[in-house]
């Protein structure tokens, strides 16, 4: 994907000031913030940095530099998803795991809104687990199809920029509630198991394109990626 066409399309001082938020939001002793910070001003142990004062309150050294390094990181994950995100003629390949019910599966899975927290990397895409209505659970991962337009490109930005210092590594990709995902292929396994994803052969013809919330409208015509 082309860095300035991507960099267009994400509000800058927003990421900054909402990455900075998150690392704020998250600081405490030992952190990871807390360490650059040491770093930052050349402590000979920068763990041992401590980001609040006597007073319990954060340092006003520390606020002067969390957004100077939300601004380095912004800059730099704009740089690195341009090479890591998959884009073919305007189409960008995303993914996403679920747990469902096999009938779901076996069925229209147009139906219902697919979910707006996808991921840029395959093995990324993890299912959250949780209560599945009528037994027989699935894991699926999903591999869809979405057009440029279709991403919250800014609020993709501020997670991949804190992600370290929130979540952990998760490789998400957000997408915009009208979003319109064209479904490539679904694969799947029994739930829990630790075996082989297989290919739920009868969607990879159909050319499925599922909403991402119920706010979506079917598109015009589909993307039409192929995939390698």
């Amino acid at each position: 994907m082309d860095a300035p066409s991507l960099r267009s399309q994400v509000d800058i001082e927003a990421a900054v000031t909402e990455t900075a938020a998150r690392m704020v939001t998250h600081t405490v002793p030992g952190c990871l913030v807390a360490y650059e910070f040491g770093c930052w001003l050349g402590a000979d142990d920068p763990g041992s940095v401590d980001p609040r004062d006597r007073k319990g309150s954060l340092r006003a050294d520390f606020l002067d530099f969390v957004p100077m390094r939300a601004r380095e990181l912004v800059e730099g994950k704009i740089a690195h998803l341009a090479e890591v995100i998959d884009e073919n003629d305007g189409s960008i390949c995303v993914f996403r795991g679920m747990c469902v019910n096999r009938d779901w599966l076996d069925g229209d899975i147009s139906t219902r809104p697919i979910g707006v927290c996808w991921a840029w990397d395959y093995d990324f895409a993890i299912a959250h687990r949780g209560e599945v209505a009528g037994g027989d659970p699935v894991e699926v991962r999903l591999v869809g199809l979405v057009e440029s337009s279709d991403i919250d490109w800014t609020e993709t930005v501020i997670l991949a920029a804190s992600e370290l210092y929130v979540t952990g590594e998760e490789r998400e990709v957000r997408l915009t509630p009208s979003a319109i995902v064209e479904i490539a292929a679904v694969d799947w396994r029994p739930d829990g198991a630790d075996g082989k994803f297989v290919s739920a052969a009868h969607l990879e013809t159909t050319g499925v394109t599922v909403g991402a919330t119920w706010a979506a409208t079917q598109p015009s015509k589909p993307l039409g990626m192929a995939l390698a």
